[in-house]
């Protein structure tokens, strides 16, 4: 009757399957194809299939779905490199062995901190007042030990390890970077290793790694060099698109005022003739102007002008300075202070000894130059100006007097071009005077 019902497929307790022996059930069933084992399928196998009939095959768990099962993340995976946010818990201590409680030892020696005038373990880098309090706190055996890491619990559930060598870029002055992670705080996390079996994972939260440039999921051929050259490229086109305007627009009605900044002010005097001046807004304030003229090509003298007595933000001053000499408008400015300071600057440009598309920085160029025109007139001092892109609107004169070439400033003034403290009305006139007095340095060249 059991066997007939069996085989009928009707249901019958499972106190009767149970009590049936795997000889039994092999040699009672009528219809083997369907209701008999072979004969290696376990008793226990044949109860649970004749229980469970339609239920699908089992199946073994894949070990890549291990990390979806912790409570309701189950789609969310934790795959390597993957940023991820938890909790730090507690900081991991290394126990203390027998050598590390030598007190003879000069490595087991309190560390002092003379910043901030304390004192500190050597183990878990805690800081006391006393070094007394110290070699306590190892007699008492609250020395936790040597911090090694940090524990942090994932959004998924999954605990992680983050070593004390991946908390940081930058060395801790304590040395003991793990306090730089405080418990019960989420941070942002890195993904670097993972244990299947433990369910557990080791972690970095160095800025690096979460910047992504360490590359830990490129292949060994990729090419770190070229990735940073390229790199560095796209940064460099990036920035000299960004158009910075940090000065604010004015209303000034003046055919030499432009609202624009330094390098577009340049880029509008290229073309212009030396001794040309822009004006345009100050980045420094609202209450001042710059005023930008071509000294010679490539060399652009920015000047500052100062604004008081103004009516409105926007507008213009009723009195401008430049250093402490007052101006009424931006006319009178141009024509007693940039057009004379100009025409000095042309006169030592068009000097016979001024040199060409050559500059003070120069010094190779300029020091060879002499050197050859001594050995071709050895009786002369030989001597020449050429202007200086440091400093706009200065010029350096270079002369070779006995074996050492010697450099020495003139700048070009609105009262004239000062040399050696003194003002003079012409290049001429200050070659004819230095000729004569070369010799008779001030005391601070000399230094």
């Amino acid at each position: 009757m059991l066997v007939e019902k069996l085989a009928l497929g009707i249901c019958v307790p499972i106190e009767y399957l149970q009590e049936m022996s795997r000889g039994f059930a092999a040699d009672h069933a009528p219809n083997p194809g369907f209701s008999g084992f072979p004969e290696t399928i376990n008793p226990g196998t044949r109860r649970c299939t004749r229980r469970d009939r339609y239920q699908s095959s089992w199946q073994a768990e894949r070990k890549r779905f291990m990390y979806h099962t912790p409570k309701s993340e189950r789609r969310r995976a934790c795959f390597l490199c993957k940023l991820v946010c938890g909790r730090i818990l507690y900081v991991v201590h290394r126990k203390l062995n027998e050598r590390d409680l030598n007190k003879d030892s000069n490595k087991m020696q309190p560390i002092l901190n003379s910043a901030r005038n304390t004192w500190a373990c050597v183990h878990c880098k805690q800081e006391f007042h006393e070094v007394s309090h110290v070699w306590e706190h190892k007699d008492q055996n609250q020395c936790p030990g040597v911090p090694v890491g940090v524990k942090v619990r994932l959004e998924n559930g999954i605990t992680g390890f983050v070593s004390a060598r991946n908390i940081s870029d930058k060395a801790d002055p304590s040395g003991n970077t793990c306090r730089l992670l405080q418990p019960g705080r989420d941070q942002m996390f890195r993904v670097l290793k993972m244990d299947m079996n433990r369910l557990q994972c080791e972690l970095s939260c160095k800025s690096s790694d979460l910047q992504g440039s360490t590359g830990h999921n490129r292949d060994r051929y990729f090419d770190e060099e070229r990735y940073r050259k390229d790199k560095d490229e796209k940064v460099k086109a990036k920035t000299s698109q960004i158009v910075q305007t940090n000065f604010v627009k004015r209303v000034i009605t003046h055919p030499s005022f432009h609202n624009v900044d330094f390098k577009q002010a340049e880029l509008m005097l290229k073309d212009m003739d030396p001794g040309d001046a822009i004006v345009r807004p100050s980045a420094k304030s609202m209450d001042q102007l710059t005023v930008t003229w071509k000294v010679t090509d490539d060399i652009y003298q920015h000047i500052n002008i100062r604004e008081e007595k103004k009516a409105k933000v926007f507008d213009i001053g009723k009195v401008l300075y430049i250093n402490d000499e007052a101006f009424e408008d931006l006319d009178e400015i141009i024509a007693r202070h940039i057009q004379p300071m100009a025409g000095f600057a042309r006169d030592i440009m068009s000097y016979k000894y001024y040199m060409e598309n050559v500059n003070s920085e120069d010094s190779e160029t300029i020091e060879k130059h002499l050197h050859d025109e001594k050995q071709r007139y050895s009786s002369k001092i030989p001597y020449t100006l050429t202007p200086s892109t440091k400093y706009a609107g200065k010029f350096v004169l270079s002369y070779l007097a006995q074996k050492k070439v010697r450099h020495e400033y003139l700048s070009a003034t609105p009262q004239g071009i000062k040399f050696r403290y003194q003002l003079f009305q012409s290049t001429e006139a200050l070659i004819n005077w230095f000729k004569l007095n070369y010799m008779h340095r001030p005391e601070m060249f000399k230094k």
